[in-house]
């Protein structure tokens, strides 16, 4: 029977060939008409009232079961839903999504992906498979309350905090039933780490975002609802830390990536206590650990760890149906732009770059070009996702997957878009944040070649960026002129600044190295603040996917621009005072190598090109030294310019 608790109760001599051959309990429980044969010499307790296997979450937890119809002892008095599945003779199959094909004679579906013949199978998520851990058991964990939901699925979603675990719902052969308030058990959480078995993190793509929207448009998953999903955070002993991570997130993102309400989510926090391991929300779990993230990079600490697993994080995207049809589904896309931010932050390009294109093409879908309707998804969540791909494009020097600007008809006024508790403040932010993604579009327009691009269109173009950075100044000084991220919020305006000027350069003429260097003082000056007043609002982070391509970007621009200098052929007076300039904005970036490859809180993932970076900026900055334009003749500089091309030669 599959099942620990039974297998090992009993101990038969098999003297007959036919002796076992009988209907199993589970079969005869969904179909009354069949006769259970009981072997001779075994005593079986199984019959139409009872299943063979234990329940979905007692074989979860780990614990006894009852094995009752419809509902057993333990779910019964945790008031929670019961359901049964057969495991006597089940296999697991990884992501199985039945192949559409047609034969001969013209009819219907004839194979299963993994070559196992039958229909109607149901695939399994690979969240759903990360429990194999037999003496696990799960403990003082808090369950919030249920309410406003008449009845929910039978199964949810639960990452064991300390272990390492998380459950989905499994396929059910019972009927749904009312859901309550669970119980919490009394004892001691063992700690144990249960992750995916080797066999299935081979099988198992990197995060197939792109695979499961395929197969959820060829196979309906019958998924539970994603609120009534689950995942638990580990116990957080500080009582501050929550609320500060929290607070970290919307210090970062609340006007720049505007769908999620501050005043809102705190609602969902209140009546939640993180001394034990508590079970919450997708939503509150990604928006916690992507602060803890910015949180640790911010004191140096290393709380994600113990709290957090990205384990967990990256099992979302298989809980996630990617069948959004209605504005009805609306939060499937908010836990798609959070996954998006998390992306950001660890640095991981192919995930966000997947999720994002996605998103786009959910804009299209959703939206309306006709002129004969307004639908659209909502304001801010369209807006979001707008600022998430133009910025994403820019750094990675690729066309936008988002509808093209000219024909959007929905308006930056989010004014009447503001939740309770939101200021008139926070309208004027996002639109000015919206403001600044536009100003992305159209750059990502002139380098690509999409748009003309002239004296006068760059004069045009650098007017709308000093309108827009004195726009939001101004908002920044009025609205947070006491508190002690004001010179980080100033920061942050002036890397997007400088790094569109820079950008704006490489399309001019004339090229100044002053932009280069005002990105990178400032982006020290981020990294060096004293941030030890501000761990209750919260801090800012530039250890992020977008600074890190921005950065490489500049450092190869400026190279870009050296290689064009000594090709022009300037006199050397001039040429001396230019290769001083750019041999300081050489030193200042080897030692913001030097600062970054020590920090514990960069993107591992950066590490190797870090290094790489610094050993061929100490090469130049060696070459430059050693290189003097006023004794050096045409000839010398022609070779120092092919030694730094090949220096930098793309891999």
């Amino acid at each position: 029977m599959k099942n620990g608790a039974s297998t090992s109760r009993f101990k038969v001599e098999c003297k007959h060939p036919n002796q076992f051959k009988h209907t199993p309990a589970s079969v005869a429980a969904r179909d009354p008409g069949a006769e259970i044969q009981k072997p001779d010499g075994i005593p079986l307790e199984l019959s139409t009232t009872h299943h063979d296997s234990n329940c979905t979450r007692c074989y979860k937890l780990k614990k006894k079961c009852s094995r009752n119809y419809p509902s057993c002892d333990y779910c019964r008095r945790s008031n929670t839903p019961c359901e049964y599945i057969d495991r006597r003779k089940r296999r697991l199959r990884f992501e199985e999504v039945p192949v559409m094909s047609v034969n001969g004679d013209g009819a219907g579906p004839t194979r299963a992906l993994s070559g196992l013949e039958g229909e109607g199978r149901n695939p399994i998520l690979i969240a759903s498979l990360v429990n194999h851990d037999e003496a696990e058991t799960f403990r003082n964990i808090e369950l919030p309350s249920s309410q406003g939901s008449s009845s929910t699925a039978g199964s949810f979603s639960a990452a064991g905090a300390s272990s390492g675990g998380s459950f989905s719902a499994a396929p059910s052969f019972a009927g749904p039933s009312a859901a309550g308030p669970s119980s919490t058990a009394a004892g001691p959480s063992r700690t144990h780490s249960r992750m995916a078995p080797a066999s299935m993190t081979r099988l198992k793509p990197s995060l197939s975002v792109s695979r499961n929207v395929i197969s959820s448009s060829v196979v309906d998953r019958n998924s539970n609802s994603l609120h009534d999903e689950f995942l638990a955070v580990r116990p957080i002993a500080d009582v501050s830390l929550p609320s500060a991570f929290v607070h970290t997130y919307f210090a970062n993102y609340e006007w720049k990536y505007p769908f999620v309400s501050r005043h809102t989510f705190f609602k969902k926090l209140e009546n939640l206590s993180f001394q034990n391991e508590t079970l919450v929300g997708l939503d509150v779990y990604l928006v916690m650990a992507i602060g803890c993230i910015i949180y640790d990079a911010n004191f140096n600490s290393q709380h994600y760890a113990s709290y957090f697993s990205d384990s967990f994080v990256e099992s979302i995207v298989d809980m996630i149906s990617y069948d959004i049809k209605s504005e009805d589904d609306i939060h499937k896309a908010h836990l798609l732009i959070l996954l998006s931010i998390y992306a950001i932050n660890i640095g991981n390009t192919n995930l966000i770059w997947n999720i994002v294109g996605f998103l786009d093409r959910l804009i299209v879908f959703m939206s309306d070009f006709t002129g004969k309707g307004e639908a659209c998804m909502r304001k801010r969540c369209f807006w979001t996702i707008f600022n998430l791909d133009k910025e994403l494009s820019l750094v990675l020097g690729k066309p936008s997957q988002f509808i093209p600007t000219r024909i959007i008809k929905l308006t930056t006024d989010f004014a009447e878009t503001l939740n309770p508790g939101e200021s008139e403040k926070s309208a004027a932010f996002m639109t000015h944040s919206v403001m600044l993604h536009k100003l992305q579009d159209v750059m990502i327009s002139y380098k690509l070649g999409l748009e003309p691009v002239d004296k006068e269109v760059l004069t045009k173009y650098s007017a709308e960026m000093e309108v827009w950075r004195v726009g939001i100044s101004s908002l920044i000084h009025t609205e947070y002129a006491e508190s002690s991220l004001l010179q980080n919020f100033i920061g942050l305006v002036n890397l997007d600044y400088y790094y569109l000027l820079i950008e704006l350069d490489q399309l001019s003429s004339t090229e100044s190295f002053q932009f280069t260097l005002q990105f990178l003082s400032n982006s020290f000056s981020l990294l060096l603040s004293d941030v030890s007043d501000k761990k209750e609002s919260g801090g800012t982070s530039i250890y992020s996917l977008f600074w890190f391509l921005k950065f490489f970007k500049v450092v190869d621009y400026s190279v870009e621009s050296l290689l064009r200098m000594l090709a022009a052929g300037e006199n050397k007076n001039d040429l001396t005072t230019r290769l001083n300039d750019f041999n300081g904005n050489v030193q200042l970036e080897i030692n913001l190598l030097k600062f970054l490859l020590n920090s514990k809180s960069r993107p591992q993932r950066f590490v190797g090109k870090l290094e790489l970076y610094l050993s061929k900026l100490k090469t130049l900055n060696q070459k430059i030294v050693s290189f003097n334009p006023l004794v050096g003749k045409e000839k010398d500089i022609e070779t120092l310019a092919k030694n730094i091309a090949e220096l930098f030669e793309r891999e």
